[in-house]
């Protein structure tokens, strides 16, 4: 079942189902400390999608609520164009990526450096709005997710659980996928590209 995460009016895609509502908040608390006491509220919206709100405690001593980030560049989101520090949890791998796109950006991502681990939108607050930046081979770069791609990434989803309980075959697969498609990998998501070309280093 397709999932979306708020707080502090930010929105936040699903990094994947193997990830506990529990794991999401103490890997956004590395950016939201405050985070780390918030209440949880959670609602199934029209679509089927879930949708998980963390609510910070009101009256909490020592929580102060982050600044808001305000553009005033009259995008629709905050990180629209901007440049965002990545950091792999499990090596530390880092990388600056662009927002190409007046679009929300995961708040996590897999490592390309350890293929293991999971990169963080980490340093929220140093985000550097930069509308003309020009890309460098390799670096990576938030796009709309292209229309062709959508289905395909869907299938993908629901097949990487083939071999397990929860695997689905017939008409609840095709269902599924489609269910994906129109409900989770929607026109305007968030995919990652790496710019292409190679850094000429002597």
């Amino acid at each position: 079942m397709p999932r979306v995460f708020k707080y502090n009016d930010q929105v936040f895609q699903d990094p994947g189902e193997e990830w506990s509502v529990e794991d999401i908040k103490k890997s956004l608390a590395q950016t939201f400390p405050e985070i780390a006491q918030a209440t949880v509220n959670e609602k199934t919206l029209d679509d089927g999608t879930v949708e998980v709100t963390f609510v910070k405690r009101s009256g909490t001593k020592g929580m102060q609520d982050p600044p808001l980030k305000t553009t005033g560049r009259k995008h629709n989101h905050a990180e629209a164009f901007c440049l965002m520090r990545y950091t792999c949890e499990r090596c530390q791998h880092s990388e600056i990526y662009w927002n190409s796109r007046d679009g929300v950006t995961p708040f996590m991502c897999r490592c390309p450096a350890c293929e293991e681990g999971n990169m963080v939108h980490s340093n929220w607050r140093q985000d550097q709005y930069a509308p003309d930046h020009i890309p460098t081979p390799g670096q990576g770069v938030w796009i709309d997710m292209p229309e062709s791609l959508r289905r395909p990434v869907a299938a993908g989803r629901v097949k990487s659980f083939d071999g397990s309980e929860y695997e689905l075959q017939g008409d609840e697969r095709t269902d599924m996928i489609k269910h994906l498609t129109d409900a989770m990998f929607h026109p305007g998501e968030p995919w990652l590209i790496h710019w292409p070309g190679r850094n000429e280093e002597p």
